[in-house]
């Protein structure tokens, strides 16, 4: 009889750790987070069109380009200070540049980038648009 309830001790005390160590492995996986996934067309054309109605705008020449891009801007009114990021494929931020005036020209230069596809993006305060830009040579 001693040694019955022996094995039920340890039988128990196993299947409690067993259970501790299954508990903190779900955890760990609940805690890791979601793959991104990318929103469908229609709502992206949605946030675009707000952003624009609002009076953000973009646009980036050339494009396709191999020495230098042109941004032109617009912010919405009343703001006149905007962050104009370049990324790289990576997420790297490779370029960023503080602009001032509710609207204007900026010149970036990329004869140090290497060839690909970038992600320019124009911040202002809640308000981004972004633009993908390819370099070539």
């Amino acid at each position: 009889m001693k040694h019955l309830r022996l094995i039920l001790s340890v039988v128990l005390l196993l299947l409690a750790a067993f259970c501790c160590v299954n508990n903190v492995v779900e955890t760990q996986q609940a805690a890791t987070p979601e793959p991104y996934i990318k929103p469908d067309s229609a709502f992206v054309s949605q946030s675009l069109a707000f952003t624009e109605a609002m009076g953000l705008s973009l646009k980036v020449n050339p494009n396709p380009a191999n020495t230098w891009v042109t941004v032109d801007y617009t912010l919405p009114e009343g703001f006149s200070n905007a962050v104009v990021t370049l990324t790289n494929n990576m997420g790297l931020e490779v370029y960023t540049q503080n602009v001032h005036g509710e609207r204007g020209q900026h010149v970036i230069n990329l004869q140090k980038l290497p060839v690909g596809v970038y992600i320019l993006t124009i911040k202002c305060e809640e308000h981004r648009l972004t633009e993908k830009v390819v370099v070539t040579r």
